[in-house]
């Protein structure tokens, strides 16, 4: 085991590891990580994490891509993104927004552009073009400080499952303080750490994501970093209507069926030579019992939500600038 990196949250160097994994389905190479908690704030994170270049190549065409989605409405599309919209319009009700992360603009386009200004940025060139197409969002491909948007130019900002893929989430922060209103909302929807999904299935949850996700966060944890970076918290939102979904995945995983299956066999991220046999069969005995264990994951999924300890999380903040 390597000697622990230096907390991004804390400063200090001090951690133990709470699992060995190997990168997730999709990553073209294979490298071993560690997951290891701080001993000082208790932030989790992804030990080592790859370069900004290797990183690059783990988001593959096939990781963005939409148009082979089975169930497609239902896992990516329409009825969350329109959620996710109504979510929005109960703390600002119109103004400036930025997307960060964009991917092919589905959140934005769901805002009524009556209201909102729509700007997105996207690293990746393959879903920023997606969303470039659409009349009504400005869209910047790159990174966040490269955009060199303006003082206070913002009502609104969003990172959807975003902020655990940044090298540099604290100085992301500043950038966003920067460029949001005084009183501004910020919204950050991350997986948690401290949920019952990944506390039953361990070093097989769903959301780890090696070595896409470098950091994994608490409500405690991003709680601390909001608020060092002066953000006020108004809420913590624990269900989404996904969550069953991370739930069922997590629990197939746990069971032995290959890594992320359901999710790959759904995204299409799968083809030629990786298709075996097995991997055929396992898909048919998934399908046969997903009914029976729909129902009972959703059971859990409920339960976790009443209990606050969701799969994923949604922090809302006010920008209380000084």
């Amino acid at each position: 085991m390597s000697p622990p990196m230096t907390c991004i949250l804390c400063g200090q160097s001090k951690g133990r590891t709470l699992y060995e994994v190997e990168s997730a389905a999709g990553v073209s190479k294979h490298w071993k990580f560690e997951i290891v908690r701080c001993n000082d704030c208790g932030l989790v994170y992804t030990q080592p994490q790859l370069s900004r270049e290797d990183l690059r190549a783990c988001y593959t065409e096939a990781y963005y891509l939409k148009d082979r989605l089975r169930l497609k409405s239902f896992l990516e599309d329409d009825i969350p993104w329109l959620r996710r919209a109504d979510r929005v319009g109960k703390y600002a009700r119109g103004g400036s927004i930025l997307d960060i992360g964009c991917g092919s603009g589905g959140f934005l386009r769901s805002l009524d552009t009556q209201r909102w200004q729509k700007y997105g940025v996207e690293v990746s060139p393959v879903p920023a073009k997606s969303a470039q197409q659409q009349v009504d969002i400005d869209v910047f491909v790159g990174d966040l400080r490269e955009a060199n948007f303006l003082d206070d130019q913002f009502d609104v900002i969003t990172l959807w499952h975003v902020f655990e893929h940044l090298h540099e989430p604290r100085e992301v922060l500043q950038e966003i303080k920067r460029i949001l209103k005084r009183g501004g909302l910020l919204l950050i929807a991350v997986p948690n750490f401290e949920s019952l999904e990944r506390k039953l299935t361990k070093e097989e949850w769903y959301h780890l994501d090696i070595p896409r996700h470098l950091f994994h966060f608490s409500p405690e944890t991003i709680g601390k970093m909001l608020r060092k970076a002066n953000f006020k918290i108004l809420k913590v939102r624990h269900f989404e209507l996904k969550n069953w979904y991370g739930f069922l995945q997590s629990s197939l995983n746990t069971f032995g069926f290959k890594r992320d299956l359901l999710r790959n066999w759904l995204g299409g991220r799968l083809e030629g030579s990786e298709i075996t046999w097995r991997y055929r069969v396992q898909i048919y005995m998934v399908l046969a019992g997903l009914p029976l264990l729909s129902v009972m994951v959703m059971l859990l999924t409920l339960f976790e939500n009443s209990v606050r300890m969701g799969g994923t999380i949604e922090v809302y903040a006010e920008n209380d600038k000084v």
